[in-house]
């Protein structure tokens, strides 16, 4: 074999890995979309219908008690899914929250929703959710 014919198999080798882990990665950010997709509908259903809350363990008086409407907590808990989303998509580990983030972060409510309502009840554990918690100070 000829250098050219080495270098064209090797050439054809490395293009077929590069087309099977661009594959993967597409169906994953793929089903992560879909997933975020179908929870923005579930969770906008909350606001036609808040008692729906209570599957999660969350009655009218949590809502009330973080001074939140339904239309403020599904706003909050869609901005949460949507930051988790996107680091997802990143694969980012060590993650720096935006400003836009923490300016989010930085609101009573918001705060007070992570804490009472989304943390335990509503979001699974992740680099985002780690990253948010520092940012609030907790400890779990």
């Amino acid at each position: 074999m000829d250098i050219i014919s080495i270098a064209s198999a090797s050439i054809a080798i490395i293009a077929a890995i590069i087309s099977i882990w661009s594959l993967y990665e597409q169906r994953r950010v793929s089903k992560l979309n879909a997933n975020i997709a179908f929870l923005n509908v579930g969770h906008n259903q909350l606001l036609n219908n808040p008692s729906l809350l209570e599957l999660h363990n969350i009655g009218s008086s949590d809502l009330e008690e973080c001074m939140l409407t339904a239309d403020e907590f599904v706003y909050i808990l869609n901005s949460f899914y949507a930051g988790q989303g996107y680091y997802f998509i990143e694969k980012t580990k060590n993650i720096h929250l935006s400003e836009y983030r923490r300016n989010l972060l930085r609101n009573a409510k918001v705060k007070m929703a992570w804490i009472k309502l989304i943390r335990n009840k509503m979001f699974a554990e992740s680099s985002y959710s780690k990253a948010i918690d520092h940012f609030y100070d907790l400890k779990n």
